[in-house]
């Protein structure tokens, strides 16, 4: 039996590495503002305990080690972030989709608590995405100081990111993984996976109307607004999904 578990979270610790280089890498090659590397965390949380969470978040970010000096410092982070995903999954919140979503999303606040200071130490304040990294050299090219800089790069990126993993993570547990289900959860992952991919000027090269295009969002007075707008909606969604899953929770022992 114990040889077996063996096997079973070497198997688990290893896929969920290759998951989340994989997702890193796609993102780096394609210029998404993510980053795609919690995806394996978190289905290693679900699947596997705390060590094996840890282990895989860990060694997933000292990997890049070689092409980027502070990793150990980013393994930390990763790590305890890890930790936080198999509390959440321990607590039920992976056992629906509205819950995982607003769990990536607290956990995205999180990684941007913990990973500011580092890019402050490290790069100056950039996050290592070329999205957020305009973002920082527009704010900054306006007067911000360096922390609203740094935060609002972070943010811009870690939100939406850790969101996706986890929505791509259910997707893949509960659909990819599960026979029962697997039309029914592969579907809306496809469909994900459909807006992601680049086109023809993302991947070869951007028109000079596009880069005009981009331009004007990141020098527009308007886009600092709008990031804040929609932070705050995605903050009063998850804190209503979190009351009405622990309002649930509580009827249900009642």
């Amino acid at each position: 039996m114990k040889g077996r578990n063996l096997w079973k979270n070497s198997f688990i610790v290893v896929g969920c590495i290759l998951l989340n280089i994989l997702g890193r890498y796609l993102s780096d090659v394609f210029g998404l503002p993510l980053r795609l590397d919690f995806i394996g965390t978190f289905v290693a949380a679900y699947y596997g305990n705390a060590f094996t969470t840890i282990l895989c978040a860990s060694l997933g970010s000292l990997f890049f080690w070689p092409w980027n000096p502070p990793a150990p410092g980013y393994a930390v982070v990763s790590s305890l972030l890890a930790l936080s995903a198999r509390f959440c999954v321990k607590r039920g919140y992976a056992g629906r989709l509205s819950t995982t979503v607003a769990t990536g999303f607290w956990l995205g606040v999180l990684r941007t608590l913990l990973t500011v200071p580092l890019n402050l130490f490290f790069l100056e304040g950039h996050c290592g995405n070329m999205w957020g990294d305009a973002l920082y050299s527009m704010l900054e090219w306006r007067g911000s100081r360096p922390l609203l800089c740094a935060f609002s790069a972070e943010a811009l990126i870690s939100l939406i990111d850790m969101q996706l993993c986890a929505y791509f993570a259910y997707a893949m547990i509960h659909g990819i993984l599960s026979g029962k289900k697997c039309a029914k959860g592969l579907l809306p992952f496809l469909v994900v996976c459909l807006f992601l991919i680049p086109g023809e000027s993302a991947s070869a090269h951007v028109s000079v109307q596009m880069e005009n295009y981009v331009g004007k969002i990141f020098n527009s007075s308007n886009f600092f607004i709008i990031i804040c707008i929609i932070v705050f909606a995605i903050i009063i969604t998850s804190i209503e999904v979190f009351i009405r899953y622990r309002h649930m929770s509580n009827s249900y022992v009642q």
